[in-house]
């Protein structure tokens, strides 16, 4: 192999000055000014602003008023008693969200910013009228740096610690995954493989790519509920930035698996040893990256779980899930997000690996036989002949594919457990 692009000499520095970059740009996204902004949700707050308007629209009324009357009492108890206590005492069952009057995507609640947008209360105190009403809020919303929102809602630093993590690693990762692409095992004959073919592989990534950002887009993009106004302003794009970062990476090393397949083509002509040689080598280069890409897809899914821990932790959104009877950020959707990146690598990587074992058992009988690829002892194999370190290797491979579901649903369990 050509000296210039051994991963020892040039790869490594450049992997190592993106993985800074990388790390920078995640701090940049989670840390730098007063990212966050929420909605505020205060108890005390958002009761003062109701009794202040239905205060104002009964001006006429006469001073045995019901809002007359206990609007001294009230204002005394905000004062006066704890926000746990004043929450259980004169908001819990008694002011709810408007069902009725959310919209019924889901999704686009998050979308709060809008001039229009109006969220609607029922108010249900008999402390204030002997009927219900509805009154309409204006969303009003607090900015806060990095350190005090990660104080109030520690999941949210669980997540921005990964998404740091995360750019970091997909970064460093990114120039080595082009090296295992565009490179072939080693060889110190010199014979053994052929030159790879750069445009075949080119073509490989491109289909790879197409198909990762279809994903991307119908599968994630349109059905993602975090809204940048719960939490975060420029939410959508750090999620965006983020998973494009690491498919894009991804896709680069399941088109270096998928390029082990032409450079199998190269050993069909070559010695039993060399074929054994060479099979080894490329199950090794499989293995390898099947095992970086299931880490990378695990790493997803725990950021998308911390993010979604994040959301639930925040008052309002604790507010909508009790109204509407379920959590609008649930515990199902990262181990759904697992199944599927798990389907996808097995998608991928079973043929390869099948591919590969094929080739080894018969290199291994035609050894067997004499070394003569024609004589009757190097027939194909049956199953039966499979070695059990074979068959274990290849349960160990499907568990590795399987983890992306697994992280999920261990996520999943954990959530349940500590709700």
């Amino acid at each position: 192999m050509n000296k210039k692009f051994s991963w020892s000499t040039h790869g490594r520095l450049l992997a190592i000055i993106l993985a800074f970059a990388g790390c920078f740009i995640g701090l940049a996204f989670v840390y730098n000014g007063t990212p966050y902004k929420e909605v505020r949700w205060d108890t005390k707050f958002l009761y003062q602003r109701i009794l202040d308007a239905h205060s104002d629209s009964t001006v006429k009324a006469p001073p045995d008023s019901a809002i007359v009357r206990m609007k001294p009492r009230l204002m005394d108890s905000m004062i006066t008693m704890s926000d746990t206590g004043f929450y259980n005492a004169y908001w819990r069952n008694k002011v709810m969200l408007a069902t009725d009057r959310l919209r019924s995507d889901i999704s686009s609640i998050g979308r709060l910013n809008a001039r229009d947008s109006v969220i609607w209360l029922q108010v249900r105190d008999q402390a204030l009228t002997s009927v219900a009403f509805l009154h309409p809020l204006k969303p009003e919303f607090r900015r806060a740096d990095a350190p005090e929102f990660f104080a109030r809602y520690p999941s949210f630093g669980v997540w921005a610690l990964l998404i740091v993590i995360q750019l970091t690693v997909y970064f460093f990762l990114f120039p080595y995954a082009l090296f295992l692409l565009f490179t072939i095992p080693r060889d110190p004959q010199g014979t053994l493989w052929e030159k790879p073919n750069i445009i075949q592989r080119m073509v490989y990534l491109f289909a790879i790519v197409v198909v990762l950002v279809l994903f991307y887009v119908f599968a994630l993009y349109k059905s993602a509920v975090a809204k940048p106004d719960f939490a975060m302003p420029n939410l959508d794009t750090v999620l965006a930035f983020t998973n494009i970062t690491g498919y894009l990476t991804i896709a680069v090393l399941l088109a270096a698996a998928l390029s082990v397949i032409p450079d199998m083509q190269n050993l069909k002509n070559a010695t039993p040893a060399d074929q054994q040689t060479g099979v080894t080598a490329l199950e090794k280069k499989v293995n390898w990256i099947f095992s970086i890409t299931a880490l990378l897809l695990c790493f997803g899914i725990v950021s998308t779980g911390a993010l979604y821990n994040g959301m639930n932790s925040l008052p309002f959104v604790k507010q909508l899930n009790r109204d509407l009877g379920f959590s609008i950020f649930s515990a199902d959707a990262p181990y759904l997000y697992g199944c599927l990146h798990s389907c996808i690598l097995l998608v991928f990587f079973i043929p390869i690996r099948a591919r590969i074992a094929a080739m080894k058992l018969q290199t291994a009988r035609i050894t067997a036989a004499g070394g003569e690829p024609n004589t009757p002892g190097a027939a194909a194999l049956s199953v039966q002949d499979i070695p059990p370190a074979t068959i274990k290797s290849l349960l160990g491979q499907l568990l590795i594919g399987g983890a992306p579901f697994l992280v999920g649903l261990l996520q999943a369990f954990l959530d349940y457990i500590f709700k």
